[in-house]
This record gives structure tokens, C-alpha cells and sequence, in this order.
């Protein structure tokens, strides 16, 4: 059976590097932070495993705004100045049982 030619799609396209043995086959994606695998139970079965992380940029967003609260028997006036940063991080995986017609 020809291993290589029956991973998955996702697995093929790229920059892939492969380590082929017996039962198992698998390999990296560094350039979409992808990690993925296939192991053949026999001739007709097999287990898809895959695992993604990504991270998107640093976001910063700056606030300034003045304010004046006339008030008795003192006035208080000023600016208010920050800014936050964040990032989103997305992670997922999934392993599947599957079955060649």
C-alpha cells in the first residue's frame, strides 16, 4: 500500500517533511504552525490526527480623553491617557477514524 499517496490533502500541500515507517506517517508544517499524523490500523482502517496554533499580532489601542467636573466648592479638570494591547491565540485538534473504500 502506497502510504504517501493516502494522507490527507491537508497534509500534502506545503512545505512537508515525512518520516514513513511500517504503520505510521507523519509530518510538520512550520510555516502555518500544523502538526498532523496518520496511523494505519491495517489495510482499511486508519487514525487522522492534526493540530493547529496560531497568534495573531499585537493590537495596541491608545485612549485619551479630557474631562471637567465642576463640583462645590472645588473644580477638577484633567486628561485621562492609556492604551491596551492584546492578541488572539487559537489552538484546535481532532482525531478521526476513518475507513479507505
Amino acid at each position: 500500500m502506497d502510504t504517501v499517496n493516502s494522507i490527507s490533502p491537508a497534509l500534502q500541500a506545503g512545505y512537508f517533511e515525512k518520516l514513513q515507517g511500517t504503520n505510521y506517517l507523519w509530518g510538520l508544517k512550520f510555516s502555518y504552525n500544523y502538526l498532523g499524523g496518520t496511523y494505519y490500523l491495517d489495510k482499511s482502517w486508519f487514525l487522522d490526527f492534526s493540530y493547529t496554533y496560531s497568534v495573531t499580532q499585537d493590537k495596541t489601542a491608545n485612549y485619551y480623553s479630557t474631562y471637567n467636573n465642576p463640583g462645590s466648592p472645588n473644580t477638577y479638570s484633567g486628561s485621562l491617557i492609556g492604551s491596551s494591547t492584546g492578541t488572539a491565540t487559537v489552538q484546535s485538534a481532532s482525531l478521526s477514524l476513518n475507513r479507505v473504500f
